[in-house]
């Protein structure tokens, strides 16, 4: 479908009669300052997104956990919910 300069003159002047005069020079601002926001928020996140470094979690290769403490955590909490299991049924 292809829009020539006929058809662009028709939207145009329908586009002038809906709006006015007055109100499509306030429209076409506010249109172009929209798309300028979004261009310049769009630009922040890459840049932003570009230049922070990522968070390293606790358990990388650089804080490695060894096979000890995770047991002796298992150990513990198993300890503490085997007490208060047991606590519970002698009640």
């Amino acid at each position: 479908m292809d829009f020539g300069l006929p058809e662009l003159i028709i939207i145009l002047l329908i586009i002038l009669l809906l709006f006015g005069g007055t109100r499509l020079p306030k429209l076409a601002h506010s249109l172009g300052k929209s798309i300028r926001d979004l261009r310049e928020g769009f630009e922040g996140k890459e840049s932003a997104a570009k230049n922070t470094p990522r968070k390293e979690n606790e358990n990388t290769a650089s804080n490695p956990v060894s096979r000890e403490d995770v047991t002796a955590e298992n150990k513990e909490s198993y300890s503490t919910a085997t007490e208060k299991t047991e606590s519970k049924n002698k009640v």
